[in-house]
């Protein structure tokens, strides 16, 4: 690298500025990263080198670009090029970079006719459709979307041993790995996260890459396995109860005055609901009428998360939802657990819409957003 700085100086003299330089990993091989600008006849232009030492050689990798591009999305757009150099014999990601054909997927004789390879570019969302050629009945798939630390489920029914679906890489610009299995039959009927003792492990299909080339995060306004926002009966749920409203916000009121009046919230469930179980039950915990809420939330198109707070004394769950560019709280519960534990009635939270960030904040000190 210094060497290459030393003709750089040679080349631009005064026109050339170095930025910074930084070591990073691209599956298992070493790269050290010089970042610099050069500006030759007032056209600016800017630098990224990677230099990747291997059985004594230095492989060079070389971007730049204009000055009046996104800096952000374009180093991005590097880093998910770099994400797939690779050096024969030295390079080795099974898990991320090859498409793997399971025992399973032979054995049921899957058949996929939609496109699918290992680091195909997609838009937030590509097709998947296949059909099994066995005398063995299959009732449902789960999809698993991954990135890094970030992991969704979706599930998708099988008639006739047919499958049509879309599958969504809601993480943004970058990578999203791809995993497709058999449901247990333990699963299939409820889509729900509870496995029983005796369930068979899952039987893994397929695994692959995608490449996703939009910088949008859709993670918020997807269906998902226990938030089925695309399930027909929670649209047209989620269409009569905004049918006389025009805004999302005047839309986001109304569901959660249907939520609020209409659903009941149980203590303890023994059976885990999905958003489906609730909208046919009118009851469920907490929690599960937060998937149903957030369900019918992304059914009109407003993204919508789930939140789970705790303090010392309770775990408490709400939505939030995204609404005139920012988010915003939506809690049909409220908590009166601090009566029944005989403190302060004062501290009594009501159900609200549009909730105080700072009441909330200080009454949860620990907040997580659940992978819904």
């Amino acid at each position: 690298m210094d060497i290459y700085k030393e003709h750089l100086i040679m080349e631009y003299k005064e026109e050339v500025i170095f930025s910074k330089s930084e070591q990073k990993i691209y599956n298992y091989l070493t790269s050290n990263v010089l970042y610099f600008t050069t500006n030759v006849n007032d056209i600016i232009t800017k630098h990224v080198i990677h230099f990747i030492s291997a059985d004594d050689q230095v492989h060079i990798v070389a971007f730049k670009y204009p000055n009046n591009i996104s800096e952000k999305f374009i180093l991005q757009v590097f880093e998910n090029i770099m994400q797939t150099f690779y050096i024969d014999g030295l390079s080795f990601d099974k898990s991320s970079e090859h498409y793997l054909e399971f025992q399973a997927a032979r054995n049921y004789h899957l058949k996929v006719s939609s496109k699918a390879y290992s680091n195909m570019t997609v838009n937030d969302i590509f097709p998947l459709e296949g059909y099994f050629n066995s005398d063995e009945k299959i009732d449902s798939l789960t999809i698993t979307v991954s990135r890094g630390d970030e992991q969704l489920e979706f599930s998708v029914p099988v008639e006739n041993n047919s499958f049509m679906t879309n599958i969504y890489t809601p993480f943004g610009l970058g990578k999203h790995d791809i995993k497709i299995a058999i449901t247990p039959k333990e699963e299939k009927i409820t889509f729900d996260n509870s496995v029983p003792i005796d369930a068979p492990n899952e039987q893994l299909l397929l695994q692959y890459s995608v490449v996703n080339l939009s910088k949008y995060d859709i993670q918020y306004t997807i269906p998902t396995k226990m938030v089925q926002s695309n399930d027909r009966d929670i649209e047209s749920m989620s269409k009569l109860l905004t049918r006389k409203f025009h805004t999302d916000y005047s839309k986001a009121k109304a569901i959660y005055d249907f939520i609020l009046e209409d659903i009941e919230v149980l203590e303890i469930n023994e059976i885990n609901f999905s958003a489906r179980e609730v909208y046919e039950q009118y009851q469920g915990t907490q929690k599960e009428i937060a998937l149903y809420l957030t369900a019918l939330l992304r059914a009109q198109d407003i993204p919508a998360r789930i939140i789970e707070g705790s303090n010392a004394y309770v775990t408490h769950h709400w939505v939030e939802a995204y609404l005139n560019n920012e988010w915003i709280i939506v809690d049909p519960f409220g908590d009166s657990v601090l009566i029944e534990l005989e403190l302060d009635t004062m501290m009594v939270l009501p159900p609200g819409f549009n909730a105080s960030k700072t009441t909330y904040k200080n009454r949860y000190p620990e907040k997580i957003i659940l992978e819904h």
